[in-house]
């Protein structure tokens, strides 16, 4: 009986383990405002820390917000302000925009710097004449089917070691991952949805225990993370 009691206590640890894990690697809300109709999120690193030099940040915008028809930018040195606050190591932070109500990307992510008042930086560069263009291929919709299957195994992975902090083999999923994601040719908004979709799969396949201890890690979330791959890449 006490050996049966001690397995148990195991097993609830490790799950305990887990779910204190995934809520940390969750985005961090850093600001709500129902007159604006936008959320704010700041995205942990591979050590759960989201306060650092440069932040990832993303705005979640309501239907009906002022920001949607007037855009952000004459906001940005406001929000700029508020990254400061909340985070006074900060110098930059990414920011992409998105619907709240489909999650679709507005516009291009891009990169705000404190040394500039938190501004968008001004587009100078001059669009080559249209005979000189070079052609390229239309980026396609791209999360169904087995298109993304690859980037999305590689992704799922690498999410999953990042949330159990498994640095020794973090860098070559990384590595696999970049590798994938050059073979496509995806829209902003399809290539979030994989991101999105791996990064879900990841939370579950680790918080649900379906890995046995006494298996590698990462060859458990690579089985795990492609049998996932159909049902959600549909």
């Amino acid at each position: 009986m006490r050996g049966n009691a001690k397995i148990l206590l195991g097993i609830c640890l490790i799950f305990q383990l887990l779910s204190v894990e995934s809520r940390a690697a969750e985005p961090v809300r850093l600001a709500y405002s129902e007159k604006l109709g936008v959320t704010i999120f700041a995205y942990p690193d591979d050590k759960n820390e989201w306060c650092r030099a440069k932040l990832g940040i993303s705005f979640l915008i309501k239907d009906g917000s002022p920001l949607l028809s007037d855009g952000i930018d004459g906001m940005l040195s406001k929000f700029g302000a508020l990254f400061a606050e909340k985070c006074p190591a900060a110098t930059s932070a990414s920011i992409a925009v998105y619907k709240a109500a489909d999650r679709s990307l507005i516009g291009k992510p891009f990169v705000v710097a404190k040394a500039d008042n938190w501004s968008r930086p001004s587009e100078t560069a001059a669009a080559p004449p249209p005979e000189q263009a070079p052609a390229v291929d239309q980026p396609l919709p791209c999360d169904h089917g087995t298109v993304a299957s690859d980037y999305f195994v590689s992704a799922c992975v690498a999410r999953g070691l990042e949330i159990r902090r498994q640095s020794d083999a973090l860098e070559e999923a990384r590595s696999k991952q970049a590798d994938a994601a050059k073979t496509l040719r995806c829209t902003p908004q399809s290539m979030t949805r994989v991101n999105d979709l791996a990064i879900q799969a990841s939370l579950r396949i680790v918080s649900s225990g379906a890995i046995s201890p006494l298996m590698d890690f990462a060859d458990g979330m690579r089985v795990e993370c492609k049998k996932a791959a159909p049902d959600l890449l549909k």
